[in-house]
């Protein structure tokens, strides 16, 4: 990837990271950590803050930073009885592959049927082609930046303002690219569907904290529509940073909604497993393939609608393949 960069991006992450960092990057994908408006700057490296996807101890440009190299015991399963939307086996996968895939999320547990879910995608077209949708960028602030080489995304942050009626504790976060700051586009009125959904994705989060004692903070939801070639190169949703007390990432959890979406479409989402032991089990699953690039193996997963994907956010290294469709997907990430 270094070589397709713009000359005037090498530059500056050679001036900011000095060249031993970057050159370690040169014969494999860089790791980057694009968070495009993170409360956490633990969570938000910016462009000189690469390290190579091989590196466990510490992310370039970070102090005392590192990142997390196999899966952990991330949720502790106390109350099964109060599992729901997830089973017991979808919780195990999370803790020992990091990761784990959901079909047919809101049409099975919600009873949504194939009209209310295409509304959702028919929303979302219509949210974008209000122009209420921004490129994404990395970093926040003044320090913002874009590169469609990296990224080519547009996006919005979506909020609520109040979660759903069974969350206590958990407050949806908004920041200076919010449609409910910027846009009076976005109301729960006009976009009911887009507000349904963010409030089940509250629901699952409230399933995991009372079901697995997971202590949540709050949490921010983002809209992203990938355009035709539209891609989002390999990185990972969070570090592990010792230098802050702030709220970290934990748990990614992305919801697909593409009707009919095809296996020539491609704009898979392409899933680094720790141990080639960690891609089976998912054989004969719909759009789900395993495969291997060079000596890791990974598994590549078709966007279908209905679809709902968890990983652990400092874990999983991960990216968007091309994509030969505009392909629409909302990401809760729970600190």
């Amino acid at each position: 990837m270094w070589h397709t960069l713009p000359s005037h991006l090498k530059h500056l992450i050679l001036s900011q990271v000095g060249t031993s960092s970057v050159l370690t990057t040169t014969e494999q994908e860089a790791e980057i950590n694009t968070d495009t408006n993170s409360t956490n700057d633990n969570d938000n490296p910016s462009h000189q803050q690469l390290s190579s996807s091989s590196s466990s101890e510490k992310g370039a440009g970070i102090e005392g930073t590192r990142t997390i190299t196999q899966p952990r015991e991330f949720l502790t399963l106390t109350s099964p009885s109060l599992l729901h939307l997830l089973t017991e086996k979808h919780i195990s996968d999370i803790n020992t592959k990091g990761f784990t895939i959901c079909d047919h999320f809101l049409s099975a547990h919600f009873g949504y049927s194939p009209i209310e879910l295409d509304s959702i995608h028919s929303q979302a077209c219509s949210l974008f082609e209000s122009g209420a949708m921004r490129g994404a960028k990395m970093n926040k602030g003044d320090e913002k930046w874009s590169s469609e080489n990296i990224r080519g995304d547009h996006i919005i942050w979506i909020s609520n303002h109040t979660t759903s009626s069974t969350s206590s504790s958990t407050t949806d976060k908004t920041d200076d690219n919010s449609i409910s700051n910027n846009h009076s586009e976005y109301t729960r009125e006009k976009y009911p569907s887009i507000s349904d959904l963010v409030d089940k994705l509250h629901i699952l989060k409230d399933e995991l904290s009372t079901s697995c004692n997971l202590v949540t903070h709050y949490t921010t939801t983002q809209l992203a529509r990938y355009p035709e070639n539209g891609h989002y190169v390999r990185h990972k949703d969070a570090f592990f940073g010792s230098s802050s007390s702030l709220p970290s990432r934990q748990l990614t959890v992305i919801y697909y909604l593409n009707p009919a979406w095809t296996e020539e479409q491609q704009g898979c989402l392409r899933l680094f497993c720790k141990k080639e032991e960690h891609s089976m089990g998912y054989e004969g699953v719909e759009g789900v393939k395993k495969g291997v690039e060079g000596s890791e193996s990974y598994l590549d997963v078709l966007p279908l609608m209905d679809r709902l994907i968890v990983f652990q956010s400092k874990l999983i290294d991960h990216e968007v393949r091309k994509t030969l469709q505009p392909r629409f997907a909302a990401t809760m990430w729970i600190y």
